[in-house]
């Protein structure tokens, strides 16, 4: 039978266009995950931070479909990755776009009112928005000598899924065998982090109003400005008590202690706030 062993009945030409059109829907897929990337790689100085997101970046222009032979077409499978791809950009956008929210509030109350200071980041002066890669920007827009590198925290994005991942790998070793399989895994795991992220409740949400005041509210601990006032006032009563007659080697003394103690708390808080995520 050379026409069945030739498979004459087979349209090639649609076969081709079936796999052009595909390709050409996973490239722009990976193409919107590299944009979130890459946008968070322009806001980054440290060089450890670059390279990480230099291999996060490099592996995903790797990153090639898992064909499954199992099944009677490849489109299904095609279709499967770019659902993951556009999950995971869904994922990795959003958490960025929080964090470059959460950095333009904290900058603002620190520059508030206040000229340039030694160690303290430039205001951010929103005047014109900007977009780094095209005129529509992957991520939130940003204004002009705004930086945020902070967002180096994205290539921990992929690690924390890749860990899930092989967790339920494990798990259910017995039963994903095929690459729809595991796509379907990787896809549920994406659409559960993207689910968990957009309900999480503010940190200690599940504490008394009381406590959530005392040890949660952020208006003084995580802003230095007000930080800095409260130990400069404890200095000056600590001056006035001792009166003039303090040396000079007792005043460094009084403001090591008062910024050891100041120190401490905050580092003590933060521990609870760990503690209190766990």
């Amino acid at each position: 039978d050379l026409a069945g062993y030739a498979h004459v009945p087979v349209d090639r030409f649609a076969v081709l266009l079936d796999l052009w059109t595909n390709e050409a829907m996973f490239l722009e897929s990976k193409r919107q995950l590299l944009d979130c990337y890459l946008e968070a790689y322009h806001h980054v100085s440290d060089a450890e931070e670059k390279q990480g997101l230099a291999r996060v970046m490099t592996t995903v222009m790797h990153r090639r479909p898992r064909l499954d032979f199992t099944l009677d077409y490849f489109m299904k499978t095609y279709r499967a990755e770019c659902v993951v791809l556009r999950l995971n950009a869904q994922l990795v956008k959003s958490v960025l776009d929080k964090q470059i929210e959460e950095q333009r509030d904290y900058v603002g109350k620190l520059t508030e009112g206040r000229g340039f200071e030694f160690g303290m980041p430039h205001r951010i002066i929103p005047k014109q928005p900007v977009a780094i890669n095209f005129s529509k920007p992957a991520l939130k827009h940003v204004y002009m000598l705004e930086f945020h590198p902070s967002l180096g925290l994205a290539s921990r994005i992929p690690q924390a899924i890749d860990h899930a991942f092989w967790e339920l790998m494990y798990m259910n070793k017995g039963s994903v065998k095929t690459s729809s399989q595991i796509i379907s895994l990787e896809h549920q795991i994406l659409e559960a982090a993207f689910r968990e992220w957009e309900k999480m409740e503010p940190l200690g949400a599940a504490y008394s109003p009381q406590l959530q005041a005392d040890m949660f509210s952020d208006i003084y601990v995580d802003n230095p400005a007000f930080l800095c006032e409260i130990g400069n006032d404890l200095i000056s009563q600590e001056d006035s008590v001792g009166g003039q007659r303090r040396t000079a080697k007792e005043r460094r003394t009084t403001m090591l202690n008062v910024w050891s103690k100041m120190l401490e708390v905050v580092t003590v808080r933060h521990r609870l706030l760990e503690a209190a995520w766990e």
